[in-house]
């Protein structure tokens, strides 16, 4: 959860942010047979969380109508513990018997203050779930010094071409990374790869279906999606549903303002922590391609697609649903 407050009384636009977000990791580390009740399994299990609070200020100036500097500051804690649970589950309901938890060795909270400098670009022009022509880009760079010392940087570029009207060209190329000596720490978050946002059908369920048969959270495969820097390019084709089924080459709604798409997903990351129990975390190239629909509800985007993952043992379609506009 997190609050803002943004004063745009003057061209000089500043304000105050407030937040916390947990981050939970649980992985099985056992289970067998209760040697004294043969239809109870005994399942031994970690639990690892992670809760980062910052306080924040920033401010922004527009250069133009199009371009802006923003500047911003902050400072952040992070806390981390874990505790084994032991759980006894029935093996003719699998419900829950009994559990009993223990406290493990976990580490000290940490602060970090940083200070971060922005250069921001949108002369994007929306269609109804999303841009349509013109471009949007980000270019950060962020400082964080304290407990933990690392340089973050941001790229984000987005262009939207309309080569043949109504259709839309999308394309959005993205790096995000930490550098330095405190980069690789555990206690920072990590991105994950198979988020919607960046490469989509590598959620954490599918991937644990899909590779690592026997179901278990520690799965090896997590942690290659796992990393402190990620480069992902997307690729998509929208157009108003409207126009593709009459044919015609205005942007046209009709009676819903529902936009078609196809789409296909590229990225690697690297320098990630295993969070995941063993395994390699080297990171790792994966790809996907699909389609969809978005419509605007009352101006809320509701995304449907089907998505079919290239790197996955098992290359099964996957279907999604998402309130979230195009990129």
């Amino acid at each position: 959860f997190g609050a803002m407050y943004i004063n745009r009384a003057s061209r000089w636009n500043w304000g105050l942010s407030i937040d916390q977000a947990p981050d939970v990791r649980i992985r099985n580390l056992s289970a067998a047979v209760d040697p004294e009740h043969e239809q109870v399994v005994m399942r031994t299990r970690e639990r690892m969380l992670w809760i980062t609070r910052r306080l924040g200020a920033f401010a922004a100036y527009p250069l133009n109508r199009s371009q802006r500097i923003e500047v911003s500051g902050g400072v952040r804690t992070i806390s981390f513990s874990r505790e084994q649970r032991i759980e006894q589950i029935s093996r003719r309901s699998g419900m829950l018997i009994d559990a009993e938890s223990s406290p493990l060795p976990s580490a000290p909270v940490v602060g970090i203050a940083e200070t971060a400098i922005a250069l921001v670009g949108d002369s994007a022009i929306f269609g109804a779930t999303g841009p349509m022509l013109g471009e949007r880009y980000r270019l950060q760079v962020t400082s964080n010094v304290g407990g933990l010392s690392y340089t973050s940087l941001l790229a984000d570029y987005r262009k939207y071409l309309m080569p043949v009207r109504p259709y839309t060209l999308a394309v959005r190329v993205v790096h995000s990374g930490r550098y330095g000596g405190d980069a690789g720490d555990f206690r920072l978050h990590d991105a994950y790869i198979g988020s919607p946002a960046l490469v989509r059908g590598y959620g954490p369920t599918d991937v644990v279906r899909s590779d690592c048969p026997s179901g278990s959270s520690a799965c090896p495969a997590l942690n290659t999606l796992l990393a402190s820097r990620v480069v992902v390019a997307k690729l998509e084709l929208r157009v108003p549903l409207w126009s593709a089924v009459t044919g015609a080459t205005r942007v046209r709604y009709g009676m819903l303002p529902v936009d078609a798409f196809v789409f296909a997903d590229a990225g690697a990351g690297w320098g990630g922590e295993q969070r995941f129990g063993p395994g390699g975390s080297d990171g790792r190239f994966v790809r996907s391609g699909g389609l969809g629909v978005r419509a605007n509800v009352f101006g809320l985007i509701l995304e449907t697609a089907a998505i079919k993952p290239f790197d996955l043992r098992r290359h099964d379609w996957s279907f999604a649903v998402n309130l979230r506009q195009g990129f």
